[in-house]
């Protein structure tokens, strides 16, 4: 009996105890997915997309506009500078004749008017032509109305012109002497009457004047003629005067008139004749 308990302790002391296994799990192998998640994209992060691809259209709108209104403004530059120089070929002569045509001109000396040609001036001693003008404060003058009275009838190319202000200056200046020897002043153009009128309140005016837009009395008293100005030829007003004595007849015809000189020299030739009487 002891000694199977000292065999067994012997056994025990000679067996040492194994140690349990332990047991060695593999880790799963991660499943590797073939799609990657994108990030849930926030509010605020499509609000910007959206901004920036708005902001990216209006830029890309922006620059064809641009270059649209670019390409618009050369093709008009171009149109300009073509128009510009089909008028340098062609020459000044043919725009100006296009407006001499053009009754409707601003420039009466200008406009071609329609009619007889210009007589010759009517020869001193001879029976003045008769006329009927409006004048510039609506009135209708009348040379058979004048009869008993000197008239002197000064012909003048366009109102508000420096020469044409100049002789009309001075006929004012002397007014109040031809008004002395019984003598009515009248200034005869193609301007309207309302154009008469503005020059008259202007220039402080004390006589009318008389508005003939087809230069019909013009023409009849031979004002009308061949001019040149800057270099071309056309027909306009000549600046011409003819006095009329109070029988009707004509006393005297001055072709060619200095606008600062005339109308002394008319008063001069009247206050003469005057005197011989």
């Amino acid at each position: 009996m002891s000694s199977s308990r000292s065999n067994s302790s012997a056994n025990s002391k000679t067996e040492p105890s194994k140690p349990e296994a332990k047991s060695k799990s593999k880790p799963k192998p991660k499943s590797k997915s073939k799609s990657k998640s994108k990030p849930a994209s926030t509010p605020s992060a499509r609000s910007t997309t959206s901004k920036s691809k708005s902001s990216s259209k209006s830029s890309s709108n922006s620059k064809n506009e641009a270059s649209s209104t670019t390409a618009g403004a050369k093709t008009d530059i171009d149109a300009k500078i073509g128009r510009r120089t089909k008028r340098v070929a062609h020459g000044a002569t043919g725009v100006h004749k296009k407006a001499a045509e053009d009754k409707g001109s601003k420039d009466p000396d200008l406009r071609q008017s329609e009619g007889a040609p210009s007589k010759s001036p009517p020869k001193v001693g001879s029976r003045a032509p008769e006329f009927s003008l409006r004048a510039d404060d609506g009135s209708e003058v009348r040379l058979a109305d004048l009869r008993g009275q000197r008239v002197v009838l000064y012909f003048y190319p366009k109102d508000m012109t420096p020469g044409c202000t100049q002789e009309a200056c001075a006929f004012r200046d002397a007014h109040s002497e031809f008004q002395r020897v019984d003598t009515v002043v009248l200034g005869v153009s193609r301007d309207t009457t309302l154009k008469h009128q503005r020059f008259r309140e202007k220039e402080n005016l004390p006589f009318r004047l008389l508005s003939d837009p087809e230069a019909d009395v013009i023409r009849r008293y031979g004002s009308w003629g061949p001019k040149k100005f800057m270099g071309r030829s056309f027909d306009g007003i000549l600046r011409t005067t003819v006095v009329i004595g109070p029988d009707g007849t004509v006393e005297r015809h001055y072709p060619k008139v200095s606008p600062k000189e005339h109308a002394r020299q008319v008063l001069a030739d009247i206050e003469g004749t005057q005197n011989v009487q």
